[in-house]
């Protein structure tokens, strides 16, 4: 499964890269102790980016929120060339 998170969208708040790579290496740690219904640790990789975003409704039959362009890109590239963390790794 691929989840995205965003922080920072408000202009005003000015610590969302700090609070993005907390919320990071607090994944990493918490689901360490997660465990699979096969029995094995769960293991996570995670990209992280900056920069502006587009965000929507997308589709008519199925609509969803969707967040996209570059930055959601490059983090999306970044998480899947990176290395696992936790788990066996």
């Amino acid at each position: 499964n691929f989840y995205m998170a965003v922080a920072g969208c408000d202009d005003l708040y000015k610590s969302h890269a700090d609070d993005a790579v907390l919320a990071a290496a607090d994944m990493i740690t918490k689901l360490s102790t997660v465990v699979q219904p096969n029995g094995q640790p769960t293991a996570v990789r995670i990209g992280l980016n900056t920069g502006a975003i587009c965000a929507g409704v997308i589709g008519i039959s199925s609509p969803r929120f969707s967040i996209f362009g570059d930055t959601c890109n490059t983090a999306s590239r970044m998480a899947a060339t990176a290395d696992v963390c936790g788990g066996d790794a």
